[in-house]
């Protein structure tokens, strides 16, 4: 049987800026097959609701493929980085010009690699915070990253969505 495991998403989007961010390293900017279908799922979900798509952006890729990487190097998961450093933070040291962000994050253990684009979505539309950062208005791009690896005793694929109302 498998098991699930999904974090609680920030109950509100961040409008705020944060003053001269450090510059990021690291991180991937091309989405692979799963992580475009992800946000495929997440922009049929957002046309449903009468929302307009979402566009892939490389800054937030990079962004979501470095804190999907930091949790399982670190083995932790939540938005903070393992450093400490706050999601919006992060997310701005990659996406400078983003007026508003926000983060969803999952992680499954025992699943394959069919539907899971779909069960994240699912599972992150089954949960009202989760639901809001896909279904804001503002949003107009996203960055999605999954890595597998490790949290705690479990092989785990863990999964970051950064969200920007800048496309």
């Amino acid at each position: 049987m498998s098991r699930l495991a999904l974090t609680s998403a920030l109950t509100a989007t961040l409008g705020f800026s944060t003053t001269a961010p450090a510059q990021a390293g690291g991180g991937q900017s091309r989405m692979d097959r799963t992580e475009r279908k992800v946000l495929r799922v997440i922009n049929r979900v957002r046309a449903i609701h009468g929302l307009g798509r979402l566009y892939r952006n490389r800054s937030l890729s990079r962004s979501a493929d470095f804190h999907s990487s930091d949790m399982l190097r670190a083995d932790f998961f939540a938005h903070p980085s393992s450093n400490g450093t706050p999601f919006d933070a992060r997310v701005r040291r990659f996406a400078r010009r983003s007026a508003r962000i926000g983060e969803n994050l999952a992680w499954v253990s025992g699943v394959g690699e069919r539907g899971i684009a779909k069960r994240i979505v699912s599972m992150w539309m089954a949960s009202p915070s989760h639901r809001a950062m896909i279904l804001t208005p503002e949003f107009r791009s996203a960055g999605i990253a999954r890595r597998t690896g490790k949290l705690g005793s479990l092989r785990a694929v863990v999964f970051t969505a950064d969200f920007s109302s800048v496309r």
